[in-house]
């Protein structure tokens, strides 16, 4: 009887190796898809971060004062209010919101009066009393901005022999493109 057994074990390995080998099957290559989105939201001095759009979202206006026409390092402030830039508050915190790495920059739309020099920094506000120029060409600002990161913008204008007669407005752009 052992023999029996053993034999109807046998057929039914058998029987199972050949059905496993007679199996058939198809492969699916799956994709996993996660959106690049470029988002990027800027904050001012006692204001709530703004998220840019594609048509350009507006903050709170900001303003350089000089008071005798001749001034230098000045600070940014918020427009009619004595909220400005410090040491420890930049006048732009800029935060990737989105998921992908941003080429953030910054300039204006038309050039400032020749008498009033505008300079940035990501460093600190001192540096940015001699930072690089802003005009209507693009200044980076940071080069790959990782998501959920950010980064500080500090500004100074130099008044030299201003006059009133050049008080204007400029807008000015944070711009930000995926790397």
């Amino acid at each position: 009887m052992d023999l029996k057994k053993t034999i109807r074990s046998a057929a039914v390995l058998l029987a199972l190796v050949s059905l496993a080998h007679a199996a058939k099957y198809t492969t699916t290559l799956t994709y996993f898809n996660i959106a690049s989105v470029e988002a990027f939201t800027v904050t001012l001095p006692g204001q709530t971060a703004v998220e840019a759009t594609t048509g350009g979202a507006a903050t709170a206006n900001i303003e350089f004062n000089s008071t005798t026409g001749t001034d230098t390092c000045v600070d940014p402030c918020i427009a009619a209010s004595t909220t400005c830039q410090s040491a420890g508050t930049p006048i732009f915190l800029i935060e990737n919101t989105g998921t992908v790495n941003l080429h953030i920059t910054v300039n204006f739309t038309a050039s400032p009066p020749s008498c009033i020099k505008v300079a940035g920094s990501s460093a600190s506000r001192a540096a940015a009393c001699t930072g690089t120029i802003i005009d209507t060409s693009a200044v980076t600002v940071s080069a790959s901005l990782q998501p959920s990161q950010q980064v500080s913008w500090w500004e100074a204008a130099n008044f030299t022999s201003c006059v009133s007669s050049d008080t204007t407005t400029r807008t000015q752009w944070v711009y930000g493109v995926q790397t």
